[in-house]
Parts: structure tokens; C-alpha cells; sequence
């Protein structure tokens, strides 16, 4: 083969009937958890368990879009976001704690977010959780300026980011 597909299904742990059909296809899938998410630990736990069909998982991080009422509306109002204009260690302890509510997690791929990620100093503050935990980013693209990937280049974290939205 000359390529390679991934398939991530994201906003997962918020509507369990969508989230079960899903988990019944036979396709290699991988799942990013909001960590908001009502049904977040109950997913998690049937992904790990199904031992037929091994799954990645990863933590689908809410960050700040360019539209700040879109962080407010429907089930994103459950999230803890995290914006641009908070300091580098509070930026860490969120993502820390939404690691913590994803523990499964094998990486890190961004929820909204085309704010956050075109900010690099507000990246290259995520980058050493990532590093120190062992975890990959994966930037979701929500914005031709993401500064995710050269963040992840710098800070020695492996990265990718998405071709098709």
C-alpha cells in the first residue's frame, strides 16, 4: 500500500446509541473521548474490555475555538476549555485533569480549538504533559494556522495532522 487510513470517531462518551453502533462495526476505529463527556468512564471501560477487537483511545481535548459562544452551547457548556489567555501552568493542570478523566488515552487530539492551537506559546506549554506521559498529538486542524505540530516537533512529541475534515 502507498498510504495509510485512520479513522477517529470523536466526541465519544456523549450519545451511547450513536457510540454503541460504532462500536459494533468490524473496522479498525479509533475513539477520542471528550472528558466531559456523561457516558466518558463507561465507554472507556467497553472499549478496553472488548478483546476481540482492540481499540485505540484517545483524550479529545477542549480548547478554545475562535467563536467563544460555541464553548457554551449544548453539551459543550460540560467542558473545561482551555483558552488562550490562561497561564502555561494552568493550561498544564487542564490538561492533566482531562488526562486524568481519559486515562486510557494513548494521545491527545484537539476538540474545537482553532484559537488555542494557532497560539504557540499556548502549544508548546501542552508539550511536556504529552512528552512526560508517552503520548502522541494528533491536530484535528481546525485552522490553517495551527501551530500544533511545530510545537509537538519542538517539544519531542510524536505528531500528526489530520488530511480530510
Amino acid at each position: 500500500a502507498r498510504g495509510h487510513l485512520a479513522l477517529v470517531i470523536d466526541d465519544v462518551g456523549r450519545e451511547l446509541h450513536l457510540f454503541d453502533q460504532l462500536l459494533a462495526l468490524r473496522f479498525s476505529l479509533t475513539f477520542s473521548v471528550v472528558p466531559g463527556g456523561v457516558f466518558a468512564a463507561g465507554v472507556q471501560l467497553r472499549l478496553r474490555g472488548d478483546r476481540r477487537r482492540p481499540r485505540e483511545i484517545l483524550l479529545h481535548l477542549p480548547c478554545e475555538p475562535l467563536d467563544p459562544g460555541a464553548m457554551r452551547a449544548g453539551a459543550e457548556a460540560r467542558e473545561q476549555f482551555l483558552r488562550v489567555d490562561a497561564p502555561a501552568d494552568e493550561l498544564q493542570a487542564a490538561l492533566q485533569a482531562a488526562l486524568d478523566r481519559v486515562p486510557t488515552a494513548v494521545g491527545v487530539n484537539n476538540h474545537m480549538g482553532s484559537r488555542l492551537t494557532a497560539e504557540r506559546a499556548a502549544m508548546d506549554a501542552l508539550m511536556p504533559v504529552l512528552r512526560a506521559r508517552g503520548l502522541f498529538f494528533l491536530d484535528s486542524r481546525t485552522t490553517a494556522h495551527s501551530q500544533g505540530l511545530a510545537a509537538a516537533e519542538a517539544g519531542g512529541v510524536p505528531a500528526l495532522g489530520r488530511d480530510v475534515f
